[in-house]
């Protein structure tokens, strides 16, 4: 080993490699710092003929800090390459963003050189990749393709939430795979192109989609909806939509939602017909600590506008979102039959008719008094176990999949299972008679009523779940294997 001199703390200045790569204000552990203060440095700095320290930069910095006037150092004969640089330091302890500085840096000492035939020559990297970085190949290729979703989503390295990702990394918020995770989905709804703007609406054969706010149905004339079947959003911010900070559910007070609701459902009077029917599908969930009876006070608020209250429906679910507390687990929520006369319109012979065609139909738990002229479906779906259709609930799983095959983001799994609307449109409803959701979703009211030979409008905000729409309307079949028995 080379003389070990004295050198002037104050003359030494840190390699801009060692900036480049980990930083000008690396954390210093308090540890070493009272060390340094008890036995001084004793490993010596190694700096170049021009006193550039290029290993040992954090003795150098404690050294400042405790105003130390001189430290130990070996000088190097020659100045060092970038790459001897970092190979100096890969003893230290690395945050994921230092990690991938060093494998840029020295990106092309792991590479054969180009044009250069590693079949005939055995050309070989001049760094091996894991040795030199000491972590596995599929890290570091993580770690890039991590930083390529950044670059495409916010455009520059020096943005702000380009930084946000490496400092999520880098204090543990995220780990690779969620990184990962999270961009890419970011990154598969930035390449999505959604072709419907904010007032504009698909079209399809029986079938219409307008993307904007369904408390104006302009677009309806009056008295031509025979039946409205919707699920609207949960109260307490339980999902974001992606829709805005003014979207429903998002509301202070459970009072101020109800109401917001309640309105929502104004221009729906002027477009059902006299006879027709609306179906609401509404749950309830604990915030601060107690149930605030959404349901019940919304029923009561549009029996106050005038809507009749014609039926109380639940629907029991086999995956219920777990409530806190010292309380059972909910597995229901409750479905609202509302008509404007008494004298509305209600067939339920399908029953039977479906009945002679089907043996689970008959033996099932579903319907009640099946083969008399009584027969008529339970209030209780209870859809947690065998019945009828022997589906334990709603599957997307398919609608996932299709989804990713052509490359449309995929971000809405709350839905219901396609028997809910089916009964409904079955009992209330005729082929060729309109049917409306207010809340389209990804359309399975739509995808039911087509199947069953009825039109369908839906209303929508989010582009993305239109472009899904698309998709499950565009797969008849697949929304048949769920039905009773396709008509």
């Amino acid at each position: 080993m080379k003389n070990v001199l004295q050198v002037a703390t104050g003359s030494l200045t840190v390699s801009q490699v060692h900036e480049k790569l980990y930083g000008a204000s690396e954390e210093i552990d308090p540890i070493f710092i009272e060390s340094v203060k008890t036995h001084g440095i004793l490993t010596p700095l190694i700096i170049t003929p021009d006193n550039v320290v290029v290993s040992g930069v954090l003795r150098l910095r404690v050294a400042q800090q405790l105003k130390i006037p001189t430290v130990p150092a070996v000088h190097l004969d020659t100045p060092l390459e970038d790459y001897q640089v970092a190979m100096l330091n890969q003893g230290r302890q690395k945050l994921p963003s230092m990690l991938y500085k060093e494998y840029l840096l020295l990106k092309p000492w792991f590479e054969v050189g180009k044009g250069k035939r590693t079949d005939k020559t055995g050309e070989k990297p001049k760094l091996d990749l894991e040795e030199t970085l000491g972590v596995p190949k599929s890290r570091v290729r993580r770690l890039h393709t991590i930083n390529n979703y950044a670059n495409e989503l916010y455009g520059s390295t020096e943005s702000s939430d380009y930084k946000k990702v490496w400092e999520n990394l880098d204090k543990g918020t995220w780990d690779i795979t969620k990184a990962e995770k999270i961009l890419k989905k970011e990154k598969t709804k930035k390449d999505f192109k959604a072709k419907i703007e904010m007032g504009g609406k698909v079209e399809l054969p029986g079938v219409t989609i307008h993307r904007s706010s369904s408390k104006d149905l302009k677009e309806i004339e009056n008295e031509t909806i025979q039946t409205i079947i919707c699920s609207p959003p949960y109260f307490g911010k339980l999902r974001d939509y992606e829709i805005g900070k003014d979207q429903l559910g998002w509301e202070k007070s459970h009072y101020e939602f109800i109401k917001r609701l309640a309105e929502h459902f104004d221009d729906c009077k002027r477009v059902l017909k006299k006879r027709g029917s609306l179906f609401v599908n509404l749950g309830d969930f604990v915030v601060n600590r107690e149930y605030k009876m959404v349901p019940a006070h919304f029923a009561i608020e549009m029996a106050k506008k005038g809507w009749r209250i014609n039926d109380r429906l639940v629907w029991a679910k086999n995956n219920p979102t777990p409530a806190d507390g010292k309380r059972t687990l909910c597995v229901t929520e409750e479905i609202f039959h509302f008509v404007l006369t008494s004298h509305f319109d209600f067939d339920l012979d399908w029953i039977n008719d479906q009945a002679i065609q089907r043996e689970e139909i008959r033996k099932g738990e579903l319907f009640w008094g099946v083969g008399t002229p009584n027969a008529r479906p339970r209030s209780f779906f209870d859809f947690r176990g065998d019945n009828v259709i022997r589906s334990n609930a709603s599957s997307t799983s398919w609608l996932s999949m299709e989804c990713k095959r052509r490359k449309i983001p995929f971000t809405h799994s709350a839905t219901f299972p396609e028997i809910i609307p089916e009964i409904f449109i079955r009992s209330t409803s005729k082929e060729n008679d309109k049917i409306l959701d207010v809340f389209s979703g990804t359309s399975t009211v739509g995808a039911v009523a087509s199947v069953l030979g009825r039109e369908y409008i839906g209303y929508e905000l989010n582009s993305d779940y239109i472009a899904q729409a698309q998709v499950r309307l565009d797969c008849p079949e697949q929304t048949k294997t769920h039905l009773l028995k396709a008509a």
